[in-house]
């Protein structure tokens, strides 16, 4: 009889380039925040901010990507904030994990007043 071995990765992040560690928004602005991990089993996403699990469900795709040779899946969390106040500026984690370890990737949102233009002040 022969055995088939199952093969196993700890999640890492995949589109690093597009995740920027500070992210400042207008009040009354949307922000994404982005998680894509793979691993083998696929990751679970956990978002927190400043430490305190977030309860909300944030967006999700998966896709199909090979890494190394191998055929994963791709998860992708986007955890999306709208209608900004300057109250949700802080620490957001995201965390992907699975049976063979974790990774974690930290945005400091800072959400500012409104900008106002020159029109608006010579009035």
């Amino acid at each position: 009889m022969m055995m088939m071995l199952e093969w196993s990765l700890s999640p890492h992040f995949v589109d690093v380039d597009q995740m920027t560690e500070l992210v400042t928004a207008v009040t009354g602005s949307t922000e994404r925040l982005s998680c894509s991990a793979v691993g083998r089993p696929a990751p679970r996403v956990v978002w927190y901010k400043d430490d305190v699990p977030l309860t909300v469900d944030s967006e999700q795709t998966d896709d199909v990507t090979n890494v190394d040779g191998r055929n994963l899946v791709k998860t992708t969390h986007q955890l999306v904030l709208g209608d900004l106040l300057p109250a949700d500026s802080g620490r957001y984690r995201c965390t992907a994990h699975n049976a063979y370890g974790n990774v974690t990737f930290v945005y400091t949102l800072l959400v500012i007043g409104q900008i106002l233009s020159n029109q608006s002040c010579a009035n």
